[in-house]
């Protein structure tokens, strides 16, 4: 089973890693497809990751509780990712790329990762088997690797302002500050933020 996972996620962050092509081409195109290729390839890791477990799940109030946990983090998750940007962020005809930084981009840096990683430390308590717990770090690595690529290579030359973002709002865990930032309601924080 972890073969598997680790094979699927392999296979998912080869793709992610499209950012390069994000820098060296003006053309994106196929860029959405090859994106959506990886998350099929994290999806079936993590369906075969709690099919493989699921027959040595105990299903008591702590399950409940993470899943209930791993449901509100792919939830937010989807949010960060595809909800909360303006809707020509990702536009291939834009040259010069601004960062956003409010909502969640204001929170962190990569608060897709965030969500991400929280969802897979829930399944890991929920499902509480050595191999569940190896598959979900398994997982949450490949994430990491991907948006450290991102912060330090890949969005330093797809958007002009980068450093100035990197700089006012935090890399992965949100402070007390980000928090009141992202929840700021005013919007006086509007220049900044993709993860």
């Amino acid at each position: 089973m972890l073969t598997y996972i680790v094979a699927f996620t392999v296979a998912a962050y080869m793709l992610f890693f499209y950012d390069w092509r994000t820098v060296s081409c003006k053309e994106n195109t196929g860029l959405v497809a090859v994106f959506c290729a990886g998350c099929a390839f994290v999806v079936l890791a993590t369906l075969l990751l709690l099919i493989s477990q699921a027959d040595q799940c105990t299903w008591d109030v702590l399950f409940f509780v993470f899943l209930t946990l791993a449901l509100a983090s792919a939830a937010l998750m989807a949010k960060a990712l595809f909800f909360s940007l303006p809707p020509n962020a990702y536009a291939a005809s834009v040259q010069i790329r601004c960062t956003y930084a409010r909502g969640m981009y204001a929170l962190c840096r990569h608060p897709g990762v965030l969500w991400y990683c929280l969802m897979f430390a829930s399944l890991a308590i929920m499902l509480r088997t050595p191999a569940a717990t190896a598959g979900c770090c398994i997982l949450c690595i490949g994430d990491i690797a991907y948006m450290v690529f991102q912060d330090v290579w890949s969005f330093p030359r797809i958007f002009c302002d980068y450093a100035e973002y990197q700089r006012n709002v935090p890399f992965f865990l949100p402070t007390r500050a980000s928090v009141h930032a992202a929840f700021a309601m005013d919007g006086s924080k509007a220049d900044g933020g993709r993860a």
